[in-house]
């Protein structure tokens, strides 16, 4: 699921960046606005999929640890582990929804003429700032949280070696 989800995000920012260079083509006459559209329709949802894939997939993880700390009597450090990483990447997550939520309604509005193309703009580049920063740290929150399974499994290796040996 990890690996999945790695790969989801990677795609997630390299639509990112290419429907943000589309759109700055689609001025100099590179590139269709129609083509345009379509680009940032896909990005949003492949982006907003990641967001939230992410979020759920560390839900169910930190879920996952606290069953297992329990059942085995592990350290509660790991559960503490899994609320900090879920506290890292969770209101930047929130926040690059509503940015990229904001810039796809933006870039209707441009389309039909609601507002200047400024708008959308500015707020693009807001967004692939704030997607991109979120993305990264969703890759480094769930590499730590596959550390941390790996700290689990040897933990839990120990604690059956030392009650077996009663």
């Amino acid at each position: 699921m990890a690996r999945a989800l790695g790969t989801l995000i990677l795609t997630a920012i390299l639509f990112q960046v290419l429907t943000f260079i589309s759109g700055w083509t689609t001025h100099m006459g590179w590139f269709r606005l129609p083509q345009h559209v379509m680009w940032g329709l896909l990005t949003a949802i492949l982006i907003l999929f990641a967001h939230t894939a992410a979020m759920f997939y560390l839900i169910g993880r930190g879920r996952y640890v606290r069953d297992v700390t329990r059942e085995l009597s592990l350290r509660e450090d790991f559960c503490q582990k899994t609320k900090v990483f879920k506290r890292m990447f969770f209101p930047l997550a929130t926040y690059s929804i509503l940015m990229t939520i904001g810039v796809t309604t933006a870039g209707g509005a441009a389309t039909l003429r609601g507002f200047g193309h400024s708008v959308h703009g500015a707020l693009a580049i807001g967004a692939l700032f704030l997607n991109l920063l979120a993305l990264w740290r969703g890759l480094m929150v769930i590499g730590q949280d596959l550390q941390l399974g790996n700290e689990m499994e040897e933990a839990a290796a120990a604690a059956s070696r030392g009650s077996s040996g009663d």
